[in-house]
């Protein structure tokens, strides 16, 4: 037998164990929170287990099609009460009473496509017990079919997929994958004729599991040895949530599949790639056809990117500055498709010796203040003291972040500045800020649309792709760190474009001092009237609007273009370290004495970013000044979190947000929060690490240097 002809067979048999005239029992229990809907909670009692409904609700009922059925219900009342049982609008009365006895519906199942059967049980006139207002209780369903059913296309594509993942789980038991196949296919049929009512439910169990483990099998390296160890792990911590938690585990273990599954795509990536490439365009336009689908902003940017690609390919920078952009927004495409194909890969995460270390350790730092803000347990067990520090703190990484973006591209912008006449430099900026950041943000925008954190999906992900989700609006909750991403994208355009059109007029340097003092004054001048003559609130509009902010990145690069022009800022450095740090403590001393509520005092509104960005400014020029690593331990650690500082700032909310779904809320237990804590760095930096190892690091070897 072939390998065509075993999925053939295979197919064939699970049809017949779909179809088989054989009873279904369906328990209402803690498992069916997918099943039942507007039900109560579980409760115990007389022997079983049940759900008292609401005088509305409905079952939904998985993997059954077409034929004459009879629906029993094993039901009780608190009086004798009127059920109404609707099937594909059909309505049947039942009278129920109290103590549980079985009620026969005869129904007629509607042949469908999606082999969900829809039943919607009403109560005209419901009881109440004081506090609840009741229907019927009802332990279980029965259908049983009065011939052969018509096989559900959802449940048996359901057992196919399930067949092939215990087929690819099994490859190391047996090398004939017919065999495999066959005894995968007795597995699922098994389940199917066994549990029938259960069998959808079981089915999407094994095959996440299953899906897990071989997301798991090629996401961690270890050795053959360790292989049954990490399987037997995964199975055992899936079972017991689910054992512990019920249904509500399914949507964190999902997510945590998400993120496993990322790093195995992304290592997998040139062996999917080399089937899906030949047909690229293809798949390419139905991407689009069906972004443009999902809402009015992602259809303008379906088009955009259309357009880009149309012209992109035959884009010359030296042609003038819209060509420069269109040509440096499609060089993303070459550059994505050489990294998908596996070029630029070196394993292993090595420090460059050419990165100014005193800058990485500052990253790095920052980057743990971001982290420890973050940490689920903080808010929890932190007092008074330890909350407000941690609230400072994390505000001075992001504007520390801001400073530093800023001081990097600059020095950048400052050692090219005579060529910026030509459109070219534009061209080469826009190229290399867009393939440092644009594939690794919109991937993870994909997984957390993927994963749904927070209620994501990708009709409400669409201003985020175009960074318009917090232009002049509250940010919204989908992916909360990706409001500075914003702000520094836009800059990059504007900042570019802005020196480019300057330098056209104007000698370099009294470009890019015009370019500057644009973006400095005007969004601080913008900033403080509507912090002076508005009540908007100071984190989620002032410290967060795209066009209010631009200034916190350009006064990076105006003090990296101060610090390589005049060699006195470099000299004074401890100077200026200790007067900002002066200043700092200062301003937040007088801020936390006098004036405890500051988001309502203007002059602390007014003045908290600018002196914040003032404190952060003063470090840099000392922090330059540090060449020479040190050998210690910790030293390296923050040169190496600083390597991962992008993908672990993007990273780390979506882990803490899956750590917390499946712990459950923290404060209760000191024993798990601690536990959670652990998984949340340790998570963390595995993912980022993943990451940058197999997609930030490649993509950025394969960008245009010159």
């Amino acid at each position: 037998m072939t390998r065509h002809w075993v999925w053939v067979v295979s197919l064939f048999c699970l049809a017949l164990a779909w179809a088989a005239p054989l009873s279904a029992r369906v328990d209402i229990g803690r498992f069916d929170s997918a099943v039942v809907s507007g039900f109560y909670p579980v409760e115990y009692g007389a022997g079983t287990s049940f759900r008292w409904s609401y005088p509305e609700a409905h079952l939904m009922l998985n993997g059954f099609s077409g034929g004459a059925a009879t629906l029993t219900f094993m039901a009780s009342a608190s009086i004798p009460t009127t059920m109404r049982v609707t099937v594909d609008q059909r309505v049947t009365e039942v009278t129920v009473a109290p103590g549980f006895a079985r009620y026969p519906v005869p129904i007629t199942l509607p042949y469908s496509v999606t082999g969900t059967l829809d039943v919607a049980l009403s109560v005209p006139i419901p009881a109440s017990d004081g506090r609840r207002v009741l229907g019927v209780a009802v332990d279980d369903v029965t259908l049983t079919p009065g011939g052969w059913y018509w096989p559900a296309v959802p449940a048996l594509a359901l057992s196919l997929g399930v067949v092939w993942v215990l087929t690819l789980v099994a490859r190391r038991a047996s090398g004939d994958i017919r065999m495999r196949v066959l005894a995968s296919t007795l597995m699922v049929g098994a389940i199917v004729l066994f549990r029938r009512g259960d069998a959808p439910a079981i089915l999407m169990v094994v095959a996440f599991i299953g899906t897990l483990l071989l997301a798991v099998r090629y996401a961690v390296w270890v050795r053959p040895s360790e292989r049954r160890v990490l399987a037997i792990l995964v199975i055992g911590v899936s079972a017991w949530l689910l054992t512990q938690h019920g249904a509500s585990a399914w949507y964190p273990l999902w997510q945590a599949g998400v993120l496993i599954g990322s790093v195995a795509l992304l290592r997998l990536r040139r062996f999917w790639w080399r089937a899906v490439r030949p047909q690229r365009r293809l798949v390419a336009a139905l991407v689009l056809v069906f972004l443009a689908t999902q809402g009015s902003v992602l259809l303008v940017s379906a088009l955009i990117v259309a357009v880009v690609c149309l012209l992109g390919r035959r884009a010359d920078p030296a042609q003038g500055r819209g060509w420069a952009v269109v040509a440096a927004a499609y060089s993303i495409v070459p550059t994505i498709d050489e990294w998908l194909c596996g070029r630029g890969i070196r394993r292993g995460v090595t420090l460059d010796q050419h990165r100014s270390v005193g800058l990485d350790y500052l990253r790095g730092l920052v980057v743990l203040f971001v982290l420890l803000a973050h940490t689920p347990t903080v808010m929890e067990y932190g007092n008074a003291w330890v909350v407000t520090l941690v609230h400072w703190l994390v505000k001075f990484a992001v504007e520390a972040f801001f400073v530093l973006s800023g001081w990097l591209i600059g020095d950048l912008v400052v050692s090219a500045l005579p060529s910026w006449g030509q459109p070219r430099a534009l061209w080469l900026f826009l190229h290399r800020r867009w393939a440092r950041t644009l594939p690794l943000y919109w991937l993870v925008l994909a997984m957390v649309a993927i994963a749904g954190w927070n209620g994501a999906t990708i009709a409400n992900l669409g201003s985020y792709v175009v960074f318009i989700q917090n232009m002049w609006q509250v940010h919204p909750p989908f992916f909360l760190v990706a409001w500075s991403l914003s702000i520094e994208e836009w800059f990059y355009v504007i900042a570019a474009l802005l020196l480019s059109m300057a330098a056209l007029w104007l000698r370099p340097q009294r470009a890019l001092a015009v370019t500057l003092g644009v973006l400095i004054i005007v969004p601080f001048v913008v900033r403080t009237w509507f912090s002076m003559t508005t009540d908007w609130s100071w984190n989620d509009q002032l410290r967060q609007f795209v066009p209010l902010r631009l200034d916190a990145i350009a006064s990076g690069m105006a003090l990296v273009w101060a610090w390589r022009t005049w060699p006195l800022v470099a000299r004074y450095a401890w100077i200026w370290l200790g007067g900002a740090c002066v200043m700092v403590v200062a301003y937040i001393t007088t801020v936390q004495l006098v004036q405890p509520q500051w988001e309502q005092a203007p002059w602390v509104r007014t003045s908290i970013i600018p002196v914040m960005s003032l404190g952060i400014m003063g470090l840099f020029p000392f922090l330059a000044g540090v060449q020479h690593a040190s050998s210690g331990r910790i030293a390296q650690g923050f040169r190496w979190i600083s390597l991962l500082s992008y993908p672990l700032y993007l990273l780390h909310y979506p882990v803490r947000q899956t750590v917390v779904g499946l712990a459950g809320p923290v404060g209760s237990n000191v024993g798990i929060d601690i536990v959670v804590t652990m998984v949340f760095f340790v998570g963390s930096f595995w993912l980022a690490a993943c990451w940058h190892r197999e997609l930030e690091q490649p993509i950025m070897r394969l960008r245009q240097r010159q």
